[in-house]
């Protein structure tokens, strides 16, 4: 978890663009002088839809256990 949001370190190391995280990746997308928005707003939905899946499928024990800890006594 403490390297999911990781910009920095990965910028510094990677110089493959095949090996960049989702970050990297997306911030690879804004270019340098030229932004393309379309291409941007569709990388990250490539990236945050496998977590929106997942959420979806795994959604009643996520409740689940929200509930199980809400309760007193």
């Amino acid at each position: 978890m403490g390297a999911w949001d990781d910009f920095l370190w990965p910028l510094i190391v990677l110089s493959d663009p095949s090996k960049f995280t989702l970050t990297i990746g997306l911030n690879y997308l804004h270019g340098t002088f030229a932004n393309d928005e379309r291409l941007v707003a569709a990388g990250t939905i490539i990236a945050v839809a496998p977590l929106i899946v997942l959420f979806a499928c795994l959604q009643r024990y996520f409740f689940r256990g929200v509930g199980e800890g809400a309760v007193k006594g």
